[in-house]
């Protein structure tokens, strides 16, 4: 048995793999598939590598490229590319001539494909590739790439290409990304790695085994046929010891040939394995000492420069990250070469291992001089790869100090970019606080030469010296104001540097610290010479008597005017231009006819019932021509925040704002129970255009708003196949209660004319009150006016606008009526597909951002989300945003069922690690209390966006840095609010 056992051991060693590189084939041979991942497009690369036996020195390669999007869905291309380049400058002629396309790239861009020099060895040697024209494309596949090569059998070549990506439009072709770096290896096709000589003692040995094999069968047989004679004992005593020692030799011998044949295959092996490690080694240690020399040019830029200038941060980076990639290559190299050659020395001992277990079966006191002999050369074998092992290691010593330094450099580079970023920003503050002293010396100035100018005339009276002591006391102020702030900043500044251990010195800084010195002391100095100075008593009585004198003669010219009126009226009463008395106007009762007979607008209205808000007038008048006016939801938000914005214009504690306006449109019809009566719809809001004015007691609508309104009621007769009208006009009181004044009704006449008369409506809002007062003025029965005196009482513009605020109960969700941002293809494994934004949700979202950036002091604003969650199909949730509230609000309004939160926004005053872990706890919080499935919209006054991240799925890291394609614009969705209808 133990004679079979060898037989098959040494038939495996004859026939078993041994260690080779991939070995390509006469013809054509595709290599290994590697794939480079880029923003939004995934290209996998394989090239094809056709050689012919008979021309041993060529070689052509083609390169084929399968594109897929992001989510790995293969696509037609035409505008993608990757190119091969070995000549950067005639690739840029090539393009321009060839393809007449513009290339646009940036210096960092051009820096790295200058670096990216591409490598070709044969067992080591360098083959220089050289592209036609300087370049190689690569679209779908590429034009043959042919090298001239020894072309020995079994040579090994080694690829290491750097490929550029390029995207196609109409003019231009734009690099993308720094190149890409990837690498394969093969062997020509040739002899096996066992030499012919050992193949010969391996069949003779095979041989010999077999023949013992047969011999020993065939003497077993005949002892079972022929019983041995009987012979003396001593002779025979002799006889099995000489047999016996036969044996043992016949096996050492045997033993002996075998691992005489595993050593020369593990030499020829060893042999094979040089021939690759030590060309990478010598390669993998010239790149270890340009990385040191790029790294060490990289380090003495950063200790000469305090301050960092944006060109040369990015080439720092750039060679850092040339650098980092270089030593990925050599540590991944590296690893293969330690792996490849500690298997095989772990080999060696297996066989050394196996060797003393065989040899001291067959002889346990001592081992046989043929097994030492053998045992010397495989330990000496076992020396030679453990030099090689150990030069491996030392170089991956290297690599991982390397790897240390740089990413060391890196994080001082980001802390000094962070360093001039601060100063920047202190910069700009210290330069505003520098802007605003400024203005204050103009204003100090410029009182200085008023009362100088102003001392010595006649008109220097006590209430002018008055005033200039007030304007003096003013500037006093402000610059107490404006100190205490640059005693702020300086503070602030000095604890955001302690950590540097420094104390910069800043320019305007500097400048405010001289220019405030005396300042206060030049204002004290004017101000006492203002109040010393001497000033002429008022000439009283002289006033008195050109008042009387004046007053008289602007009555004398009014009665002049008045009787030259009446006189004209007289003598021409059918040119009068005078408006006819208010009770001049008799209006009969309509009679009911089959013509207007209407059936009001409730039918209408009925399928969009829950869209509009409906108004009896006779909660408000006693007399009313319109019975039911309907409110639309979008229309009342419009309409509210119109009016908003014009009282934040000029601050919410100030009640100085102007009038202001604009016109309503809708649809009127009779109204069925009450024939002489109309229902009035109000739909949309036209806002004026630039070329009106408005002043505190008038307005002035301009006419560009005439030509808005001719273009929306169109829009809206082509979208709804209805005729719409304007139905009101809308302006505000700021302060001056509800009524109509004589303006107010010369103007409602006009929009009524002859044709809208009764169902024209005009509706006043003061924003002063507490509940925004709101009234709708109609026409009475006999075609008056109805006034303030005439009202029951008015409406509360704030309940309304809140009643548009609480969405209605919905079954499906029309996408037309929102804003909708899929997140699920920004991040994968989340349950939330679709956020959906209503126009009263994106209304309380601006609302919420500014009222938060009035807020100092806080690290985060936070705002709930109330809507509602609509599921399409099983994986998937989509989340409508209604409104934003606070916590406290949220848990003392009602709840209907299907309102519930579903997310929340908070408005970041600044980004640091520790407001990041601080907003990692409130969303975890939030989580807690209202469940996984919440949308959590970031929104920072750096770039004004909604960054939007899904809270089942959000980590520290996504906080810090989400995805920009989760991005949403402000400014965006506030142009969707305004071109929705």
């Amino acid at each position: 048995m133990i004679k079979y056992f060898h037989l098959s051991f040494l038939l495996f060693l004859v026939t078993g793999p041994a260690w080779a590189q991939q070995e390509i084939g006469p013809g054509k041979t595709n290599l290994q598939k590697q794939q480079l991942i880029f923003a939004k497009t995934i290209c996998d690369i394989t090239p094809q590598v056709q050689y012919d036996t008979n021309k041993r020195h060529e070689l052509t390669i083609k390169f084929y490229a399968d594109w897929k999007n992001k989510d790995g869905e293969p696509f037609q291309n035409n505008e993608h590319y990757l190119y091969l380049i070995d000549n950067f400058d005639k690739w840029m002629i090539g393009i321009k001539e060839n393809d007449k396309y513009l290339i646009n790239f940036s210096p960092r861009q051009k820096q790295s494909i200058l670096q990216a020099t591409d490598q070709i060895t044969e067992n080591g040697m360098s083959i220089k590739p050289v592209y036609s024209n300087g370049y190689l494309e690569l679209i779908n596949v590429s034009q043959p790439l042919k090298l001239r090569i020894d072309g020995k059998d079994g040579d090994l070549i080694t690829l290491n290409l750097f490929f550029t990506y390029v995207t196609a439009k109409p003019k231009n072709k734009n690099i993308e990304d720094i190149p890409r770096q990837l690498a394969w290896s093969f062997s020509l096709p040739g002899k096996t790695p066992v030499p012919d000589e050992h193949v010969a003692i391996m069949q003779e040995e095979t041989e010999i085994a077999e023949q013992e094999i047969k011999d020993t069968i065939k003497k077993e047989k005949e002892k079972e046929i022929i019983a041995p004679r009987p012979e003396p004992p001593v002779k025979e005593k002799v006889k099995k010891e000489d047999t016996s020692r036969k044996d043992i030799e016949n096996k050492i011998d045997s033993l002996a040939k075998k691992y005489n044949v595993i050593y020369h295959e593990l030499a020829s092996q060893f042999e094979s394995m040089k021939g690759i490690i030590n060309p990478g080694m010598a390669d993998i240690g010239n790149r270890i000492r340009q990385n040191d020399e790029r790294f060490s040019m990289v380090q003495e830029m950063f200790s000469v420069k305090d301050q960092l200038s944006e060109e040369l941060f990015e080439n720092m980076s750039l060679g850092l990250t040339s650098c980092k990639s270089d030593n990925q290559y050599c540590d991944s190299s590296n690893t293969v070469y330690l792996t490849t050659i500690r298997t095989f020395k772990s080999k060696i001992e297996q066989e050394i291992s196996h060797l003393l277990s065989e040899f001291q079966n067959i002889d346990r006191r001592t081992m046989p001089l043929k097994g030492t002999e053998i045992q010397n050369k495989l330990k000496d074998l076992f020396s030679e790869v453990s030099v090689i092992e150990a030069t491996l290691e030392k170089l991956q010593t290297s690599i991982n100090a390397q790897n240390k330094d740089i990413y060391s450099l890196f994080m001082e580079l980001e802390g000094k970019v962070e360093l001039a970023e601060k100063i920047s920003a202190f910069d700009l503050a210290f330069n505003q606080v520098n802007l605003q002293l400024e203005g204050l010396v103009v204003d100090y100035d410029n009182l200085k030469s008023n009362f100088e100018n102003k001392k010595f005339s006649k008109g220097y009276f006590k209430w002018v010296r008055q005033s200039y002591l007030k304007k003096a006391d003013n500037i006093i102020n402000s610059y107490a104001v404006i100190n205490s702030t640059f005693d702020s900043l300086s503070h602030s500044k000095r604890s955001s540097f302690q950590q540097y251990d420094l104390d910069p010195l800043i320019e305007s800084q500097q400048g405010f610290e001289k220019e405030r010195s005396g300042f206060v002391n030049r204002v004290e100095i004017l101000k006492a010479s203002i109040i010393e100075s001497e000033y002429e008593p008022f000439p009283f009585l002289y006033t008195a008597l050109a008042i009387i004198f004046i007053s008289i003669l602007i009555f004398g010219t009014y009665v002049y005017l008045m009787a030259l009126r009446r006189k004209k009226l007289k003598i021409s009463p059918i040119l009068s231009t005078s408006r006819p008395a208010k009770n001049a106007i008799k209006i009969q009762p309509t009679m009911v006819t089959a013509s207007n007979k209407g059936k009001g607008l409730a039918d209408y209205l009925k399928p969009n019932k829950d869209r509009y808000l409906e108004l009896n007038m006779s909660h408000e008048w006693a007399d009313s021509c319109v019975k039911n006016v309907y409110f639309e939801r979008d229309c009342i938000i419009k309409t509210y925040r119109f009016f908003e914005d014009s009282i934040h214009s000029v601050g919410t504690t100030e009640h100085s704002a102007n009038e202001t306006g604009g016109y309503l449109i809708g649809q009127w019809d009779y109204n069925p129970d009450e024939p002489d009566k109309y229902d009035v719809s109000l739909e949309d809001f036209i806002e004026p255009g630039d070329d009106a004015s408005f002043s505190k007691y008038q307005l002035n609508f301009g006419a560009k708003i005439g030509v808005k309104l001719q273009s929306v009621l169109e829009n809206m007769r082509q979208k709804s196949n209805r005729d719409f009208v304007m139905t009101a006009w809308f302006h505000s009181h700021p302060g001056l209660k509800i009524f109509l004044s004589d303006y107010d009704l010369q103007v409602q006449n006009d929009f009524a004319g002859t044709q809208n008369k009764h169902r024209m409506l005009a509706l006043v809002l003061d924003p002063y009150t507490p509940a925004w007062d709101l009234g709708i003025f109609p026409y009475k029965a006999n075609g008056d006016m109805n006034n303030a005196a005439d009202s029951i009482r008015f409406f509360s513009f704030d309940s309304i606008y809140h009643w548009a605020l609480t969405p209605p109960r919905r079954e499906i969700v029309q996408f037309d009526n929102y804003f909708a941002h899929d997140i699920s293809r920004a991040y994968s494994g989340t349950s939330i597909r679709n956020i959906l934004f209503s126009l009263p949700g994106i209304l309380e979202i601006k609302r919420f951002i500014e009222n938060a950036k009035l807020q100092t002091g806080k690290n985060f604003t936070t705002g709930l989300f109330s809507g509602f969650q609509h599921n399409p199909g099983s994986h998937y949730a989509d989340l409508a945003i209604e409104q934003v509230l606070s916590e406290e609000d949220w848990q003392q309004i009602s709840k209907p069922d299907e309102k519930k939160i579903i997310g929340a926004i908070f408005f970041l005053a600044s980004v640091s690690e520790d407001n990041a872990k601080a907003l990692n706890d409130k969303i975890i919080q939030l989580t807690e209390t209202y469940g996984k499935n919440l949308v959590i919209a970031l929104f920072s006054p750096a770039d004004e966006g909604l960054s939007l991240l899904p809270a089942d799925i959000i980590t520290r890291s996504l906080i810090s840095a989400p995805d920009k394609s989760a991005r949403v614009p402000l400014p965006e969705l506030i142009e969707w609010t305004r071109k929705r209808k």
